[in-house]
């Protein structure tokens, strides 16, 4: 039973990360492009629900409290793995999880553990 749960937990959060590793690499072509701010903030947003599915995922595995900076430094870390060429867009990215993080806690979607 416990390695069952196990393997469909494995398998939930690598099929999350197959989707992130997808709209990072899309949207590093959409950024290749070149383009407006609007273009660019367009391209932020189509991460979107990719980050919303890895920051619950990272909330699930770590509900810790107090280590806020430590969950978005390895989202970061995911993402520059998977396409070294976004560093250059991780300010407005790290804009992005801290609003998806702000409103995950308004509404109290993360449950605050010790």
């Amino acid at each position: 039973m416990i390695q069952e749960s196990t393997n469909q937990l494995f398998l939930q959060y690598q099929s999350t990360l197959v989707r992130l590793e997808n709209s990072v690499k899309s949207f590093v072509k959409s950024l290749e492009k070149g383009g407006s701010k609007m273009q660019v903030l367009v391209a932020v947003l189509q991460l979107f629900p990719a980050l919303v599915e890895v920051i619950k995922a990272i909330e699930t595995v770590f509900p810790q409290s107090g280590i806020g900076k430590e969950k978005k430094a390895l989202i970061v870390s995911i993402m520059t793995e998977i396409h070294s060429e976004i560093t250059s867009m991780l300010p407005a990215i790290e804009v992005v999880i801290d609003g998806i993080v702000s409103f995950a806690n308004k509404i109290g979607e993360f449950k605050k553990s010790k």
